[in-house]
């Protein structure tokens, strides 16, 4: 093929990612300043929520919102990235997928809404469930779960620890409080891209915490047959 057959190809990925994965203070004060226009924005929730919408009007709401404050885009033309699901408090989630422009909320229903995204080329992301009047007190034991399982999370991410670790653990910690087995990518590195190095999946999760990496941590409660919990924010 042409090579030198002297020349040794070495594939330096994995060691690259892991010196990428520790920030400097300079790019935690950028992630900060940028989850901070999250919170802003899921302040505003209440106001975006209300019965009589269409799912489709509170996502274009939420895009706007965040346009307004900043948000870039990795790629041209591309939005904050909304995933949003409703459905009654307490009922099931709905079995076929509902066509876009979503179902219309109503009063009593529960919306889960996670966003990720960039400002000003720090990406961010947030994670929080809503209930459209009282709550049900099956919705705030498995929101107080979602909750604690994040804060589990959290606490174990210390230096010398990987990901494997940490979610081995939270995996059967949610497993022994009635939730479905999560096997999803709900931890994981976040810099000037959404998802990176370390990851709870892939060659990555032995990777070796260090100081300065910064995650984002949200394990998803998931009651058999009803719409995931999720409390996701970022962690330095």
């Amino acid at each position: 093929n042409g090579l030198d057959p002297s020349v040794k190809l070495e594939d330096i990925t994995e060691a690259f990612e892991e010196v990428k994965a520790v920030k400097s203070d300079e790019d935690i004060a950028s992630l900060k300043a940028a989850a901070r226009e999250y919170d802003k924005l899921f302040a505003a929730m209440p106001l975006m929520l209300r019965p009589g919408r269409l799912e489709r009007e509170v996502v274009n709401e939420i895009r706007q919102r965040l346009s307004r404050q900043g948000a870039e885009s990795e790629t041209p033309g591309f939005h904050s990235m909304v995933r949003l699901t409703s459905a009654p408090d307490g009922a099931e989630s709905v079995k076929e997928p509902i066509k876009w422009p979503g179902r219309r909320l109503a009063e009593g229903d529960r919306v889960n809404i996670t966003v990720s995204g960039y400002i000003k080329g720090s990406a961010a992301v947030l994670g929080r469930s809503f209930v459209l009047g009282t709550a049900s007190e099956e919705a705030r034991a498995y929101w107080d779960l979602a909750v604690r399982a994040q804060q589990m999370a959290a606490s174990m991410a210390v230096p010398g620890a990987s990901l494997k670790g940490i979610s081995d653990a939270v995996r059967g910690f949610l497993k022994d409080n009635g939730s479905e087995d999560d096997v999803s990518g709900w931890i994981h590195g976040i810099g000037t891209s959404v998802y990176e190095a370390p990851r709870n999946i892939g060659s990555s999760a032995d990777m070796q915490l260090k100081e300065g990496m910064v995650l984002a941590i949200g394990p998803e409660v998931k009651p058999a047959g009803k719409d995931a919990y999720s409390c996701a924010d970022i962690f330095a």
